[in-house]
C-alpha cells in the first residue's frame, strides 16, 4: 500500500497543499523555510496520529489559528 494522493489545509504555512507522489521515488527540495519539513510532518501525522515537532495541536495551525485537515488516498499494490 502506498499514498496515491496527499492533501491538507491550514497546516503551518500551507493554506492548501496537494501532492500526488510518484510510486517509486520522490525528492523534496526547496529553499529554507519553504515547507519541506511541514510536508513530511503532515505525512508523519497521518501515520502516527501525532507530530514529531509540535507538542500542542494548535501549533500546527500556524499564524491563522484555523483548524487544519489532512487527507491521504491510498493505492494498493496488487
Amino acid at each position: 500500500t502506498r499514498i496515491a494522493r496527499f492533501k491538507g489545509e491550514n497546516l503551518r504555512l500551507y493554506s492548501k497543499l496537494e501532492l500526488k507522489p510518484h510510486a517509486r521515488l520522490n525528492l523534496i527540495v526547496g529553499s529554507n523555510a519553504a515547507g519541506k519539513t511541514t510536508l513530511l510532518e503532515g505525512l508523519y501525522i497521518l501515520g502516527r496520529a501525532r507530530s514529531f515537532r509540535a507538542t500542542d495541536q494548535g501549533e500546527l495551525a500556524g499564524d491563522q489559528g484555523r483548524w487544519w485537515h489532512l487527507f491521504a488516498e491510498l493505492a494498493g499494490d496488487r
